[in-house]
């Protein structure tokens, strides 16, 4: 069976095309299913509003769980501070939050996974991921943290890299392959493998005996 992987999403709201996009995604069968990372444009705390908005994927995200499906969630830099929110949504053993970074064995090779922002660094990031912003983001509305957030995202930019610099960072753990979102870039460079944005391109990874890029959702 297959483990599939999806970045970058950002889901604007239920309305959002986007969303059903996700939805479609989460139909095609596999194994494990990882999200990589700013699944939602904004998510963050442990808001109500968040489990009410979205209810449509939370509910198709339990049923998966409960066949027995693995699911990893990591967080981005556009959703965060989701560990309370999640124990609510998914107290499955087989739901896993992930905060930075995660070595998996799949089909006995070594894959390194993050999200990728952590790799550079970012006021926006230092500011978004602080203790503050989570005590904010827990007492008001969200029509006032998508307004405080639109305001920090202006220090938010698309990150240049080097691919070898990249591999350098990375290099310390050992694996068969790095996988990165938040570059919004498809690569394969080397044991590097960057997911585009899902949101703009439909693509997601898929492994099974080897990593392949499969272009499009049915």
């Amino acid at each position: 069976m297959a483990t599939n992987i999806i970045a970058d999403a950002h889901i604007l709201n239920p309305t959002d095309p986007n969303f059903k996009k996700v939805l479609s995604f989460l139909d095609v069968s596999a194994k494990t299913i990882i999200f990589l990372g700013d699944t939602f444009e904004l998510l963050v705390g442990n808001s109500s509003f968040y489990i009410k908005t979205y209810r449509p994927l939370w509910d198709k995200v339990k049923n998966l769980l409960q066949q027995g499906t693995t699911i990893y969630y990591f967080e981005g830099n556009h959703d965060f501070h989701l560990k309370k929110l999640f124990a609510k949504l998914f107290p499955y053993p087989n739901f896993i939050l992930v905060k930075k970074h995660l070595l998996l064995t799949i089909q006995d090779k070594k894959y390194l996974l993050s999200h990728g922002d952590e790799l550079f660094e970012s006021t926006y990031n230092s500011l978004v991921k602080s203790k503050l912003f989570y005590f904010l983001a827990n007492i008001f509305p969200y029509s006032w943290i998508r307004f405080i957030y639109s305001q920090i995202s202006k220090k938010s930019y698309r990150p240049s890299f080097d691919p070898n610099k990249l591999l350098q960072q990375l290099s310390p753990e050992s694996a068969d392959y790095y996988i990165l979102g938040h570059l919004h870039q498809k690569l394969s460079f080397n044991k590097l493998l960057a997911l585009p944005s899902f949101k703009h391109t439909n693509t997601y990874l898929q492994i099974t005996d080897t990593p392949n890029f499969l272009e499009s959702v049915p």
